[in-house]
């Protein structure tokens, strides 16, 4: 298929005892270098990527915080983006 209008969806799944809402915020680092920042408007379970790109996004790694009120934030695994 076509790299340039592919797009890739990552996933978590948390639960937590007691009462209180899951919030979630993805973070990506691009090509695996530099700064981790939040992925402005991923604020929920699953993240689908807009279209990607071998050199814009190949090597790009993202994982996602997880946070209750009641309890301390959790970091998912990281998983990095193959565009080929």
């Amino acid at each position: 298929s076509d790299s340039t209008t592919d797009t890739a969806t990552f996933s978590v799944v948390a639960t937590a005892t007691g009462d209180g809402a899951l919030t979630y915020q993805w973070q990506k680092q691009e090509a695996g270098a530099g700064a981790w920042a939040n992925v402005s408007g991923a604020t929920s379970a699953s993240y689908t990527t807009p279209a990607t790109t071998v050199a814009a996004n190949n090597g790009d790694v993202y994982y996602c915080v997880v946070s209750a009120v009641d309890y301390n934030s959790v970091q998912s695994a990281s998983a990095t983006l193959t565009v080929a």
